[in-house]
Parts: C-alpha cells; sequence; structure tokens
C-alpha cells in the first residue's frame, strides 16, 4: 500500500552521492532549540508564581487540596506546584524517546519530526490556554516544563544584579523589571553554553576517546555544582554565571558525544532504540531531582529564610 505522504518516508531520508552532510546541522540545531523551551521557560517562573496577584503573590487558603490548587482561579501556584511541568517534561521526554525509539527507527525522522512539531506547537498552545484561563492542569498538560536558571539568578542576587546592596523580597516593580531582564539574558547566555558545549565536548571527545570526556564529566562536574552554593552566598556574580556556563557545556556536550558513544559499543544500526532507553535515567534524574530542590527552597523560605539563601 502506498504512503499516503511519500514525501516523509524512510527512503526519501537517504543521502544521495554527492549530498552536503553540513545541511543535516542546521536542522538538528532547529529541533534542539525546541528542546531547550525547557530551561528558557524558567523566565516565566516568577511572573507565574503572581499571575493573579500581578505585583504579589495571592497564596491559597492552608488546607486546599491538590486539585483544587488545580483548577483554583482566585489564588498563585506556588513554585513546587510550579516545578511539576519542569518534572513532567524530563519524564515524558525519556519515557516518549523510551517507547518510540523503536518506531523511529522504522518510519524514519521525517515523520518523527513532524509528529513531534504538531505534539510541540499543541503544547504551547494548551498551556497559552492555561495561563489565560488559570488552570495549572492545563499548563502541565499542554508544556510538561518549567529547575530554575532565571528564578534561582534574581533571588540569589537579588539588587546586586543592579549594582545595589537591596535583598529581592525588597525590590520595587521597576527593579523587579530589570532583574528579570537581565535573568532572562542569563537563560540565553546558559543556552549559548549548552549549543557550544556540544560542539566543544563531541569533537574533544574524537580525539581523547568518549569515557576520558564522560569521566572529565564526572570529576568537574561534582566540583562545579558543590561550588554554586558557595559562590551564590558570597555574592560573586561572575564566578556564579562561570561556574554554570561551565556545567552547561558539560551537560550539552553529554547529549551530543552519547550517540557516538552507543554507535562505537554496538554500532550504528539501533543508536535510536537504544539512545531512548538511555534517556529512562536522565528521566528518573529529572523526577527526584527539581522536586527535592523546590520543596526544600519552599520549606526553607516559609521557615523565613532570606530567598538568596534558601
Amino acid at each position: 500500500m502506498p504512503s499516503p505522504l511519500p514525501l516523509l518516508d524512510r527512503e526519501r531520508t537517504v543521502a544521495g552521492p554527492g549530498f552536503n552532510r553540513w545541511l543535516v546541522p542546521p536542522a538538528a540545531l532547529c529541533i534542539h532549540l525546541c528542546i531547550g523551551m525547557a530551561y528558557g521557560f524558567s523566565v516565566f517562573w516568577l511572573p507565574l508564581t503572581r499571575a493573579v496577584g500581578i505585583n504579589a503573590p495571592v497564596h491559597c487558603p492552608a488546607g486546599m487540596t491538590l486539585l483544587e490548587k488545580l483548577t483554583t482561579t482566585t489564588c498563585d501556584w506556588d513554585k513546587p506546584l510550579l516545578g511539576w511541568m519542569y518534572t513532567l517534561f524530563f519524564v515524558f521526554l525519556g519515557s516518549s524517546a523510551a517507547v518510540f525509539g523503536n518506531w523511529l527507527e522504522k518510519a524514519g525522522p521525517r515523520k518523527a519530526g513532524v509528529v513531534a512539531a504538531c505534539c510541540w506547537c499543541g503544547g504551547l498552545v494548551i498551556s497559552a490556554a492555561g495561563i489565560r484561563w488559570h488552570q495549572l492542569w492545563l499548563v502541565w498538560l499542554g508544556s510538561g516544563v518549567i529547575g530554575m536558571a532565571s528564578p534561582m539568578l534574581q533571588e540569589m542576587f537579588g539588587g546586586r544584579l543592579l549594582g545595589e546592596s537591596v535583598p529581592f523580597e525588597q525590590l520595587d516593580a521597576n527593579q523587579l523589571g530589570r532583574v528579570a531582564a537581565m535573568a532572562a539574558g542569563f537563560t540565553g547566555l546558559l543556552s549559548l553554553f549548552n549549543i557550544v558545549g556540544r560542539f566543544f565536548w563531541s569533537t574533544l571527545s574524537d580525539a581523547i576517546g568518549r569515557k576520558a570526556v564522560y569521566t572529565i564529566f564526572f570529576l568537574l562536574g561534582a566540583v562545579l555544582y558543590a561550588a554554586v552554593p558557595a559562590a551564590g552566598q558570597a555574592g560573586s556574580i561572575r564566578i556564579f554565571c562561570g561556574i554554570l556556563c561551565l556545567i552547561l557545556t558539560m551537560y550539552g556536550g553529554g547529549f551530543a558525544a552519547i550517540p557516538a558513544y552507543l554507535a562505537d559499543m554496538f554500532g550504528t544500526r539501533f543508536v535510536g532504540a537504544i539512545h531512548g532507553r538511555l534517556l529512562t535515567a536522565w528521566s528518573v534524574a529529572g523526577i527526584l531531582g527539581p522536586v527535592l530542590v523546590n520543596y526544600l527552597n519552599e520549606r526553607q523560605v516559609a521557615a523565613g529564610v532570606p530567598k538568596g539563601r534558601a
């Protein structure tokens, strides 16, 4: 039976003689820019916590059930609830890669790309409707994404981003706007280093080997993650940003090098399916990490710890 859309058939993706391979990276880069939505959405984190109150969050009454919080239109969402979108993103990205990895091998990249584009664009529309009607369950359903770069920078450094010794809680509306703009730029900077890391570390892995690169990720990454709280409490914005930028290069590099690593070990034929199953480990980390950090942060703030130190 002929395919209703022959242009999407796997056979149409087989490169012919003289094909310019440099036409592929721009398309792959565009796809990764869409994946970066998970981190870019952190710019909207703090505004969403005061979508009802605008200037200050309207807290939900004590004792409100989860179902009531998912459907309420009279009070604002807190960070732990919003953080579940970040967790859901990792869960469904990893699990869908595992489930549909075999299908990708059979259907080819064009069909998979079209389906992914429909899901991504449809999710954004559903999320927009959830924000418009203040229905958190729709935002969860549509995006499944929001962990933390922009709000972390804003709350940790507050007025110091503007050269003023003012904590985040005491900033006025004008200062909050300027701080948010700077944090948005920081998020974009992290995305840039994510992309740079994909080129740098994958190229380095060709020279020194995949195992050596992942050993560097493990050892250097542990040191850098441990240094983040100290840099924040010391008030060094440059060191703090530098640490996170370097971490993001390794994050992007890890994703770029792993398909080649799998191909070295198992051959290229089933890389898509194996890679999908491998991402389930990433999903587990995406569940435990953001949820734990968000609830610990919220508990410390509720106990009176300043947001910059929580």
